[in-house]
């Protein structure tokens, strides 16, 4: 009989110091020396950003800068900031956390030349993010430079790439944001770069720049005032189903640990916002290599985060806690995971997507090396 085998990892690795920052205000993860320490706050204090996890028994709270951006997620900003009333309306019935920037994107044709609505859990390029900044602004009726003006700002602006952009429209979207000072290059020649993505902290330096440039030109900030700032993370349905979700397997596993005899696992507050960001980047790819290229544990080396040992359990199509937990005890890589002595704690992420297997899951096992974060 044919067997399949299904990948897992338990590694036995040590990489850097766990480095925290007592300045930082709101996320332990963006102390106040980050690039986009200030742009990131700001939008946490505008209501547009909660962050990837925050922990209701500590207060400590992430936001994983250096995660890359979907399209849903760039435009679930994009309506919190510029289309409040509507997005607050829609939060509040979704059933998915992306149904509101569906809606948002299909109504106002935000995915115009970005790939469409089919592809709004894809990682945003430059190209595409670019195209719905043009999109909403024509949306708003914003006076946009005309050709004359754009095919100058091509020359006068040093957009280093600018005759290698491909299609008319990338290149007119292009010179339309670095013309109204949106966006700018990625060197000091100004290449636009436009198949790069985005991460999480660049998004949040780009919304500011988008605020300012509108408050400037239509007075629009009376959108983005204290009015619509909630008091604090506001839980959509679709928010409070996966913390439920996500508690029931910790439940359910440690009760596996209980029956072998083993002590149970606590949750790492860091390790389960990158388990999040995890499960949102295997609905792109599923495997234990990131979208990216790079190992899963790359995005455990770049939180800082210094362990003994890590490992990592994937699974999708399962609707419910105990389905997936059923599936893993089934198979020997992934019950040896959940059923080691080596791992004290755990990062937990669940994503419900419009994708192909709908339900998608992840956990992240883990020792500390350094209990700064954890103690903190």
């Amino acid at each position: 009989m044919k067997s399949i085998f299904i990948l897992v990892f338990v590694f036995i690795l040590s990489f850097g110091t766990v480095r925290t920052n007592a300045q930082t205000v709101v996320f332990l993860d963006v102390p106040a020396a980050h690039w986009a320490h200030a742009a990131i706050e700001q939008a946490y204090r505008d209501g547009i950003i909660y962050g990837t996890y925050a922990d209701g028994s500590s207060g400590l709270k992430y936001f994983s800068p250096a995660a890359e951006v979907t399209g849903a997620e760039f435009l679930t900003i994009i309506g919190r900031a510029f289309y409040p009333e509507e997005m607050q309306q829609y939060e509040s019935q979704a059933v998915t956390w992306y149904q509101p920037a569906e809606i948002i994107a299909q109504k106002y044709n935000l995915m115009y030349l970005a790939g469409g609505v089919n592809h709004l859990h894809r990682m945003l390029n430059r190209y595409e993010m670019a195209a719905i900044i043009c999109n909403m602004l024509r949306q708003m009726a914003v006076p946009l430079p005309d050709e004359q003006e754009l095919a100058a700002t091509g020359q006068s602006l040093k957009i280093g790439d600018y005759q290698k952009i491909s299609g008319w429209h990338n290149r007119q979207n292009v010179a339309t944001v670095f013309h109204l000072g949106i966006l700018t290059g990625v060197d000091e020649a100004g290449t636009f770069a436009g198949q790069m993505h985005i991460t999480r902290a660049q998004t949040l330096m780009i919304y500011r720049k988008l605020a300012d440039f509108l408050n400037q030109t239509m007075d629009f900030e009376s959108e983005i005032t204290s009015e619509f700032i909630p008091a604090g993370p506001v839980q959509s349905p679709a928010d409070k189903k996966r913390e439920e979700f996500k508690t029931e397997v910790l439940r359910l596993i440690n009760e596996e640990r209980s029956q072998a005899k083993l002590e149970p696992l606590t949750i790492h507050q860091q390790v389960e916002s990158l388990a999040q960001v995890r499960a949102n980047e295997i609905t792109q790819l599923f495997s234990h290599t990131r979208p990216n290229g790079q190992d899963t544990f790359t995005i455990i080396k770049e939180a800082g985060i210094d362990y003994r040992y890590l490992g990592e359990n994937i699974a999708a199509g399962h609707s419910t806690p105990q389905a997936v937990v059923n599936a893993w005890m089934k198979s020997e890589g992934h019950r040896a995971n959940i059923l080691s002595d080596k791992f004290t704690e755990i990062g937990i992420g669940y994503v419900n997507a419009d994708t192909e297997y709908k339900h998608y899951w992840v956990q992240f096992f883990i020792e500390p090396k350094s209990e700064s974060i954890k103690n903190q």
